[in-house]
Formats: structure tokens, sequence, C-alpha cells
């Protein structure tokens, strides 16, 4: 019976994320709209952020380069011992291949909806600004922050089948309560059928000096005062701190050029996070901000139109359980695409104790992992991880030690709901009772409100809000291809194949794109 729990508990995760989240296309430059997407900012692959002004930066593609101008202060010493500060702009140049992200902001014409989105710059280089909207799979979710919609959650990354449906709390970083009411909108952005059953806010008000995070069961987590690492490198001794230290969308991934897919012939990057212990510490509860990477996420969806016309029949055998599930499971455990192994170093050894679930890739969430470091000699804690190359981001880790305190929150459900046509979906989304809310086509979307339960007295906590939402969705692939049967054996039976295969898919690609 445990055996069959503890598959069931990793598929619900090991496939809720097989297909987060990304089309790519041959998109390029021409296609790009000042008016509404402009690069913001850029992340250099020594960690660093460089912001442009409100103009926003430039894709040069043909000299592979980022244009823009950033601010330069200067202060200055006047009469008497005044301060002023002055600023003027620098135009910089930026090559592509020092840059780690490119992130986008999104806007309608209106500037009633705004999307900032990192994306990576081996594939933006390629295709162009516009691309990073194309993903395949995760409705969209905007909170309404009082002014406009503002990209928030994109919840059920790899729900691709009902068999496969669950729940998901993403925390609603820019919702705000107007006139006692939380408004949302969902939009399908991609070609797939959405089926939403249940969706709910969490609301928790607490100490605002300590933080909420769920864990992957759906508890919610007070944190005190977690500790950052003092060291964190990856298997080239490069220091990449700069990427996890902060939550900050700034993540350490794959950089996306041949030089480094190749690097010593190993499809697998090794990152070691050190961290200070105190010597009688029991247990500790690891704060990952991690989730899938695009060329990642864009694979698995490969691997599915590879079932093409025995697709259908692969769901079924999932959705009932049969051998295909286990196969599966042990595929994901082995290669660790979507589920990675935390490591622990003991002494001269070094041992499993936790695995970190991906999601997004444009937003990833907090999750607390539970670990027990009774065993742990010492005062330090350093973990290891083993990400197979172009399929993870890591973008924030720290830890707490023993003292742990599980919150409840306080309920709301939804108290009104429409869909584009003015149809009322506030029953359908309700409660978890399989009568779904349906979104089949690019475009569709539905505003739902929430009732904003009145502030405590105590005006100095801290509001957090998570949304929980109960779905799945079909991805639409074609089905008329002749199923890859020999392929997909080969890629799921011998070890480290499907890393090496996503490696030399990006290279093509690359090379096809230019």
């Amino acid at each position: 019976m445990w055996n069959k729990i503890i598959v069931a508990l990793l598929m619900v995760a090991l496939i809720n994320l097989m297909i987060a989240c990304t089309k790519t296309a041959k998109v390029g430059v021409e296609n790009v709209n000042p008016a509404t997407e402009r690069i913001i900012a850029v992340t250099l692959a020594n960690g660093e952020i460089v912001k442009f002004t409100d103009r926003g930066g430039i894709l040069l593609k043909e000299s592979k380069q980022i244009s823009g101008l950033v601010p330069q202060k200067t202060e200055q010493t006047l009469y008497q011992g005044k301060k002023a500060t002055t600023t003027t702009y620098q135009k910089i140049l930026i090559p592509v291949d020092s840059v780690s992200q490119v992130w986008v902001e999104r806007a309608d014409p209106l500037g009633s909806f705004v999307a900032v989105i990192a994306v990576a710059a081996g594939i933006i280089l390629i295709v162009g600004l516009i691309a990073v909207a194309l993903k395949e799979s995760c409705p969209f979710v905007y909170s309404w922050d009082g002014s406009k919609y503002v990209f928030d959650a994109e919840p059920l990354g790899g729900a691709i089948c009902k068999g496969l449906q669950r729940s998901e709390l993403s925390r609603l970083d820019y919702v705000k309560p107007v006139d006692g009411t939380y408004r949302l909108r969902l939009q399908n952005e991609v070609e797939e059928t959405q089926y939403l059953d249940e969706m709910k806010l969490f609301i928790i008000d607490h100490d605002p000096d300590k933080i909420v995070v769920p864990d992957t069961s759906g508890q919610l987590h007070l944190v005190s005062e977690p500790v950052s690492p003092y060291r964190a490198y990856d298997e080239q001794n490069r220091d990449i701190l700069p990427f996890v230290i902060n939550n900050d969308q700034s993540a350490w991934q794959t950089r996306l050029i041949e030089q480094e897919l190749n690097a010593n012939h190993d499809t697998r990057h090794h990152l070691t996070f050190e961290f200070e212990k105190p010597e009688n510490a029991t247990s500790a509860r690891i704060i990952v901000n991690a989730g899938t990477a695009i060329w990642g996420s864009n694979m698995i969806r490969e691997m599915l139109q590879m079932r093409g016309d025995g697709v259908d029949r692969w769901y079924e055998a999932v959705n009932n359980w049969e051998p295909e599930i286990i196969e599966l499971a042990h595929f994901n455990l082995r290669e660790e695409m979507y589920l990675l192994k935390l490591h622990l170093e003991k002494g001269e050894e070094v041992i499993q104790r936790g695995m970190i679930f991906g999601g997004g890739p444009y937003v990833s969430e907090d999750r607390v992992i539970e670990i027990d470091v009774s065993d742990i000699p010492g005062n330090n804690l350093n973990l290891k991880m083993h990400p197979p190359k172009s399929f993870w981001t890591i973008d924030y880790i720290s830890v707490e030690y023993d003292d742990n305190t599980i919150i409840t929150p306080q309920i709301e459900r939804i108290v009104a709901g429409n869909d584009m046509t003015g149809a009322d979906i506030t029953g359908q989304l309700g409660f978890s009772d399989n009568d779904y809310f349906i979104m089949p086509t690019i475009g569709d979307w539905a505003e739902v409100s929430f009732a904003s339960p009145a502030y405590p007295s105590d005006s100095s906590l801290k509001r957090s809000v998570f949304l929980s939402t109960t779905g799945y969705y079909e991805v639409q692939i074609d089905k008329t291809q002749p199923e890859q049967k020999e392929l997909i054996a080969h890629l799921i039976k011998e070890p480290g194949e499907i890393a090496s295969y996503s490696i030399n898919r990006l290279l093509e690609w690359q090379e096809n794109e230019k």
C-alpha cells in the first residue's frame, strides 16, 4: 500500500509539471510591438541586474547586443555642505553572450494589463520579444492592484489530464483590496483546453518580520529567520551566490550557449550550497524557489508530440494507474527533470534527503522542504543538487532550523465570477465537484472576485494572500502524426539520454533559427 501512496505522491508532483510551459516559435524582431513590449532589465552572467530607463532596451539581433540607457547618479557637495544629486543617462551595449536573463514587460495598449517575464538570453536572441508570451500550459492569473491587472500566477503546470487534476497554492504579490473585494482575471493564452473546478483564497495576517511559505502538501509555515548560504558554486567553481541569495526573479539557470551546454561533456550541473548550522540542530526547513526552465519544458512538450496518435492511449493508461505511470515515475526520479533530489553531506558521505518540485517557468513559487539534520555533525550544512542542463532555474534558497510554526489561514470562497460572455461561473468555481469552468481556446477569459476580510485592529500586521486552484487542462497537439515508439523507449530506458537529446535539440534549433 505504501508503495502505491509514494508513487501517487510522486506522480502528482512529477506529471503535474510535465508540460510546464513554453512553446517556442520563429518570431523575428520585426514582429515586436514596441508600444506593448519592452526590455526593462537584464541579469548578467555574474548575477548583476542592469535596469534600463522607462524607454527600455533594444535587442540588436544582427550584432547580438542589447542597447539601452541606464541612469548614472552623481552626488555633489554644494555651499555650506548641502548635498545635491544629479542624474545623467549613459547609453550602453551589452553582448547577449554576457547575459543570463532578459526581463521583458508586456502591456496592452491601454496599460490595463501588465506582465513582467524573465526569459533566457539564448531564447530571446533567436525568437524576439513577442515569443515570451507563447507557452504550453498553465492558465495565466492576473491580480487587480487598484489600477491595472498584473500577471501574478500560473497554477496547474503539468496537470495534463483529468486523472492528474490537483490543487496548487500560488502567492499573490500584487492583489489589492478595492471596495472590500479582491479581483482576479483568468486567461487562456495557449493552445489547450483548461478545466477549472475550484478557486479560493487563503489569507493570513501575520508578523511583518516573518514570511509565510507553503510546503508541497499545502500546509503554511511561518518562517522567522531563514539563514542564507555563505557560499554557493557550480561544477566549475563559479560563484552563483548572487543568483540565489535574494528572492528577486534573477535566477540561476543554464546559459544556453554551446560552450556551456557541452562543457566537460556532462549533461548535468553540480551545485553546492554551504550554510552555517547550529551544532545541536535536529531539523531544518529548506526554503527554495525553483522552477522549470523554458527549454526544459519545451522538450517535455516535444516528448508528448512524439506520442502523436498514441497520446490518448498513454493518457488513459496514466489515468487508470497502468504500468505506464510506474515507468514515468522511475524515469523522472532517475533523470530529475521536474523532481530535483536534495543531497546532504554527512561527513565523507553524501546522502539524499528531500526533493524539490519544479514550477513555472514564468512564475515559480516558494516552497518549504522539511528535512532531518540530527545526524549531520558539526556546524555546517552543505546541500548539493545535480540538475540536468536546460531543465531548471533556481532563484532563492535559505534554511531555518528547529522551531516550526504551522498556521491556519482564513479561507475566502468566490463571491462573483463571469466569463467573457457575461455568464455567471460562480457555482462552477465555488467547490471542487467536477462541475468545471472550461476555457477551450486562446483568448478565453473570466473575472472572479473574493471578499477581502477586514484587516485586524493591529495595524502592524502584514497580510499574505494565496490562491488555491483546482483543475487540469488538455494540451492540443497534432494527433495525426505516428507515435515514435522506438525513440520514446530509448529516451525513457537509457540514463542521461533525455538530457543529451535536449542539448542536441537546442543546438539544432538555435542553428536552424538563425
